[in-house]
């Protein structure tokens, strides 16, 4: 089963554009994670929230936002790098607009998440 992203994230993501179709959701005065089956009504739902996997909302960072989380590890934790995809400089690369996070996290879900958070909050 993929992860999914939090409640707040996924308020976020609305808040900031996000309207790819999703299998799950969150209703918008529940956390509770729901999915949605072919018999439901597909319509939008002002009550629902849609609840993306990670990499589903880091797809959509990359396609509509041009921005990149990539996730590395040192000893033995993760970090995030966030790099604009719709600039490049000759001399830096795309590493010109990198954010970098110093923050250390235990998994690269956990990761990832900050990073979509990081960039819903600062970068958007």
């Amino acid at each position: 089963m993929e992860d999914f992203v939090t409640f707040e994230i996924a308020k976020k993501l609305e808040e900031k554009g996000f309207n790819w179709p999703c299998y799950h959701y969150y209703r918008k005065n529940k956390k509770d994670l729901f999915m949605i089956f072919p018999s439901e009504n597909w319509d939008y739902d002002e009550e629902r929230i849609n609840a993306p996997s990670i990499s589903q909302a880091r797809k959509w960072l990359i396609k509509e936002k041009k921005l990149f989380i990539e996730i590395s590890m040192s000893f033995n934790k993760y970090y995030f790098e966030i790099y604009c995809t719709d600039s490049y400089d000759e001399t830096y690369g795309n590493q010109i607009n990198r954010k970098f996070n110093e923050i250390d996290y235990n998994t690269d879900e956990q990761a990832t998440l900050a990073g979509i958070e990081y960039a819903l909050d600062n970068l958007i």
